[in-house]
């Protein structure tokens, strides 16, 4: 128990100071969602942030997906080659699972809410997606506004939640009540979509992908 305390405290230190080294999303901002099109995953996990919502209240986030990128492209003709290219690339990678580990509570300066989120453990092929991309975006002159060798964890359960408990031990032993063990899977990753900031709470979807 004292190990995984410490683990614990360990992983919010350097949460905090990831989360300080990303700047806000702002208006054309372009993320990489990672996503599942299986209907039955997407009842279960919509099943899942129904309980979390009954004990914490909030709005239920659909499609849940992981922001596995973002960044900026000044110029349309960049972002049509940048299309072109990760259709390409991810055309060819295979669907992967994304496994749960614990929650993490966080506020959203950018939409101004608290969120409930999933920590997702930083898989084998997870950790290859992501430099892939990088790659890519990199190839195109393109930077990242996560730091250098950033792999994304955290995937948004609840949204505009009225009060959270941001002590992660205290919230995770709350949550108990939820009934949910971990790890467990959450998804089975197989689209990816590219998508515009416009707002707060509006996006604009410029290309989805289907891993095969």
């Amino acid at each position: 128990m004292v190990k995984e305390a410490r683990s614990q405290r360990i992983q919010a230190i350097e949460d905090t100071l990831a989360q300080k080294a990303v700047r806000p999303a702002k208006e054309d901002d372009i993320c990489i969602l990672v996503y599942t099109n299986d209907m039955e995953e997407i009842a279960h996990m919509r099943g899942s942030q129904a309980v979390l919502q009954s004990i914490l209240g909030g709005r239920v986030v659909a499609p849940v997906h992981l922001t596995s990128h973002r960044f900026e492209v000044r110029d349309e003709a960049t972002l049509k080659l940048l299309i072109q290219k990760l259709s390409d690339l991810l055309e060819r990678f295979h669907p992967f699972p994304i496994t749960v580990v614990s929650y993490v509570p966080l506020y959203s300066a950018f939409r101004e809410v608290n969120l409930l989120k999933w920590r997702i453990r930083t898989s084998v092929e997870l950790y290859e997606f992501t430099m892939k991309v990088d790659g890519v975006l990199e190839a195109l002159g393109i930077h990242s506004i996560y730091p250098p060798g950033w792999v994304s964890s955290l995937v948004t359960a609840l949204e505009d939640i009225p009060e959270l408990c941001y002590d992660r031990q205290e919230l995770n032993q709350n949550l108990q009540l939820a009934k949910e063990t971990f790890p467990r899977h959450l998804f089975t990753a197989n689209e990816i979509a590219l998508s515009r900031v416009k707002g707060p709470e509006e996006y604009e979807q410029l290309e989805r992908i289907t891993l095969q």
